[in-house]
């Protein structure tokens, strides 16, 4: 069967030198040195890479060949049997040289071939390598964002604290801050005790921290409302 689409084969650019080919060019000159090659071009055409024998066999070479079947069949079979530059069995023609060179030929495309795909493997692992690392990358900037946003909220608490905390120490050093110390509050937001420093009642938030801190601990009176009245 012979397939549909050309081929390339090597064959050495001295050939004709061969003592084979030399004796064949000798008998049947340039035209039998072409019926060799245009047998090989044939052969190199099938799917063994070997021409099928049938009985209208040179006649069906010869219209390929543009050449007489009788001529033809008669420089074959020298080919065969005095030149040994092709060999026969029962069912088919074909040259060891040809069935070497296009085994060649097949190994280096199988080793390209799967070069060709140990590549492509390698790189479909080198971009899911790198989708990784960028996902993993996102997750980092997703974490230190997070960590960036946890600190600074922690930050800003406890900047709130401190505040609070400046603004009680206004009652011991009498600098009137943000908190208003020294301000009138309602009844409801005072405490019945004052700071011996602060000479005003404190409120309930101002003597829930101050009564933690031992250095106003002991400055804290409770006031004597009966005699506040008097």
């Amino acid at each position: 069967m012979a397939k549909k689409d050309a081929y390339y084969f090597s064959h050495d650019s001295n050939a004709r030198q061969d003592p084979k080919c030399a004796a064949l060019i000798n008998d049947y000159g340039p035209e039998g040195y072409g019926i060799f090659w245009m047998l090989v071009e044939i052969m190199s055409e099938q799917e063994n890479y070997k021409i099928k024998k049938f009985p209208k066999l040179y006649e069906g070479l010869a219209k390929q060949m543009g050449s007489n079947a009788s001529l033809l069949r008669s420089i074959t079979e020298a080919m065969l049997h005095d030149y040994e530059l092709l060999l026969e069995d029962e069912c088919y023609i074909w040259s060891n040289s040809l069935l070497r060179r296009m085994d060649e030929k097949e190994k280096k495309r199988t080793a390209k071939a799967e070069a060709g795909r140990i590549g492509g493997i390698n790189s479909g692992k080198a971009r899911n390598d790198l989708k990784q690392n960028e996902a993993v990358l996102e997750i980092n900037e997703a974490v230190l964002q997070t960590f960036e946003a946890n600190e600074a909220k922690e930050s800003k608490v406890n900047e709130s604290k401190v505040n609070e905390n400046k603004k009680i120490m206004c009652l011991h050093t009498g600098i009137v801050e943000k908190m208003g110390c020294g301000e009138e509050r309602p009844k409801s937001e005072m405490s019945g005790y004052f700071l011996k420093t602060a000479n005003r009642e404190l409120t309930l938030k101002e003597y829930e921290i101050m009564s933690n801190i031992s250095q106003y601990k002991d400055q804290i009176v409770k006031i004597d409302k009966d005699a506040a009245n008097q």
